[in-house]
């Protein structure tokens, strides 16, 4: 066996905290089992002055990818949220990137995957104080710019 597939598969449940635990680091809040439409996703991520999400997550551990994929691609496409594929092993990962360049070609470029270490090194990383520090801060300037550019468009 390879060290990534040595990995036990991580839990959903520990996997859905950790999610929580990275966003609220990032000075976002967390919300599990969140509805949009017909669509149901294990985490959704809010600005803390929003009440629509920024970004919802779906967790895979085992089986198809396709439906959380579909879920994740209807709220891109319909809402412009930032999809978040958490795989729980190397082979959900495999199976998911498999999936998303043979179906998925409008999330391609936008959806972040997170296998489960992955996940568990930004978690400890965002621990440090400094670190979060840092990351509030650059989310910080990244929305003023984008403000900016919405108020300011260039002409071209």
């Amino acid at each position: 066996m390879k060290g990534a597939e040595a990995r036990p598969r991580a839990g959903r449940e520990d996997l859905r905290a950790k999610v929580m635990e990275v966003g609220e680091a990032l000075g976002l809040r967390a919300e599990a089992e969140y509805r949009l439409g017909d669509h149901s996703y294990d985490v959704a991520l809010f600005s803390p002055d929003k009440l629509f999400p920024a970004a919802v997550a779906k967790i895979s551990v085992g089986g198809d990818p396709s439906k959380d994929l579909a879920g994740l691609e209807y709220a891109f496409s319909r809402h412009k949220l930032i999809p978040i594929y958490v795989a729980g092993s190397e082979d959900d990962a495999r199976r998911a990137e498999s999936e998303i360049q043979s179906s998925f070609r409008e999330i391609k470029d936008k959806i972040i995957l997170l296998r489960a270490g992955e996940l568990e090194d930004l978690r400890r990383v965002l621990r440090s104080e400094a670190a979060k520090k840092a990351l509030r801060a650059l989310l910080c300037s990244l929305q003023l710019s984008a403000r900016h550019d919405s108020m300011h468009p260039t002409t071209g």
